[in-house]
Formats: structure tokens, C-alpha cells, sequence
């Protein structure tokens, strides 16, 4: 069961190459298939933090990839 919803759930991607230290905003995240990653209902969580490392467009976004909230 959890295979099939990460298949049909989405999760946050960049929309262009991002490099360590820029703070995301709405513009720089998109959703896609598959839920594998941080998914699309902590969009308000990922907003405002910086990534930690230089990323890809079209990466999907983890955990590992972001500052501390708060920070």
C-alpha cells in the first residue's frame, strides 16, 4: 500500500538549478510524480529555507537538502 502512494502522491521539485545557500520561494518549487520526497502538503515549510548543497533542476527536494527550519 505504501508503494502505491508514493507512485500517486506528489512531491516538491526545482524548477531550475539552485546553488547552496539561496532561499526557496514559490517560484523555485513545482510538484510532480512520484511522492517520493518532501511532499507537496509542506510546501509552507520548505518556503523560506535555504537549500544546503548546489542542486539540479528538477531535483525532488529531502529533508537533507534543507536548512533547519528556524535557522
Amino acid at each position: 500500500l505504501s508503494g502505491l502512494r508514493d507512485l500517486f502522491n506528489k512531491s516538491l521539485v526545482l524548477t531550475e538549478d539552485m546553488p547552496v545557500g539561496t532561499v526557496l520561494q514559490m517560484r523555485h518549487v513545482a510538484a510532480k510524480k512520484p511522492g517520493t520526497g518532501i511532499t507537496v502538503d509542506r510546501l509552507d515549510e520548505v518556503l523560506g529555507r535555504r537549500v544546503t548543497r548546489d542542486l539540479a533542476a528538477y531535483s525532488f527536494l529531502s529533508e537533507s537538502d534543507l536548512e533547519a527550519p528556524g535557522r
